[in-house]
Parts: C-alpha cells; sequence; structure tokens
C-alpha cells in the first residue's frame, strides 16, 4: 500500500497540470500568430513604395521649358546660349528624385540629358526594389537652312542607368537615338 502511495504521488509529479482548453487555444493562437508574422514581417520589407508621388519629375518639365525658351531665343540672336539670365528661366535643377540632369550648349545646339538615379522603393529604403525608370534626352538644333530651330523628345524604351546619346541631325531633321522613341 505504502509503494502505490508513493507511486501515486510520484506520477503527479511529473504529470503536468491539465489546463482549460481555453487557456491552452489562446496559447496556441499566440504561437501560431506570432510564426505567422515573422514572415509576414519580411514581406513587408518588400512592399512597392513609389519613388516620389504620382506626380511628374520636375526635371522633365524643366528641361523641356528650356528647350523651349532655347528655341525662342534662337529664333530671335540666330544662335543658343548658356546664360538662364538672358533665356528669362529658372535654372534646371541638377539633380531630382528620379534623375541626375545634365546639359550641354554650343552655337547650333542645346541638348537636356536625364539620367535615371538609382532609387530605392522599398518600404525601409534599403535597396531591396529599385525604381525602372527611364532615360530622357531633349535636343534642339539650329537648322541653318531654314535658320529655324528643331527640337526632339526622346524617351528610352527600356530603364536604364546610362547617360542618354544624343539624338543625330542630319542636316534636315532630328532622330532619337537607337533604343529610344520620340515622345
Amino acid at each position: 500500500m505504502r509503494l502505490q502511495m508513493e507511486f501515486k504521488i510520484m506520477s503527479n509529479l511529473t504529470e503536468k497540470p491539465k489546463a482549460d482548453s481555453k487557456s491552452v487555444n489562446l496559447k496556441r493562437l499566440l504561437l501560431f500568430s506570432g510564426l505567422g508574422a515573422i514572415p509576414i514581417g519580411i514581406a513587408v520589407c518588400f512592399i512597392y513604395v513609389p519613388p516620389s508621388c504620382a506626380c511628374r519629375d520636375r526635371g522633365i518639365d524643366a528641361s523641356g521649358a528650356y528647350i523651349r525658351a532655347q528655341q525662342a531665343y534662337s529664333l530671335e540672336h540666330k544662335t543658343f546660349t548658356s546664360s538662364y539670365q538672358s533665356l528669362g528661366i529658372k535654372e534646371i535643377p541638377t539633380q531630382t528624385p528620379l534623375f541626375n540632369i545634365s546639359t550641354e550648349v554650343s552655337k547650333d545646339k542645346v541638348v537636356v540629358y536625364g539620367t535615371p538615379r538609382d532609387v530605392p522603393t522599398d518600404l525601409f529604403r534599403l535597396g531591396l526594389t529599385k525604381a525602372e525608370t527611364r532615360s530622357f534626352v531633349n535636343a534642339a538644333f539650329y537648322d541653318k537652312k531654314s535658320q529655324t530651330p528643331i527640337s526632339i523628345s526622346c524617351v528610352s524604351e527600356k530603364s536604364t542607368l546610362e547617360k542618354p546619346p544624343t539624338p543625330a541631325f542630319n542636316g534636315e531633321k532630328l532622330t532619337c537615338p537607337v533604343g529610344f522613341t520620340s515622345k
């Protein structure tokens, strides 16, 4: 009898106390939701966040205004200028949220290059995803035959981080570089 009592006491010590089903279900729920949160947390890092807003990049608009101002200036002066003051416009920003912008001015041509920047678009800006931005080039050439400026705007067909090539002028018309389309 004494042996049975000792065995019963020992078995009571080794047995887990029975919990009510509500607390067991709550513990399981917390465990599974905690484990499920890890992959969800990792996936959140890859959420695509647009580089800025749904509006256009100000560099594209500024370069278009610059080319139009250069055309107006060249109609009057038969040449292009590198002076923003002579054009009566603000300077083109050299860097915007999406582009590095550079200009090239000579007597008979003006070219504005929009080279895309390497912009991370994931939620925490870790560089896990990048913006797919296409480069652009706007150009105006002075046509000596007709004594008028002609212009073209070209956009790359694929996203790239390379500086775009200059459009070609054959003396009559401007054409976009290979891999670019006129807009």
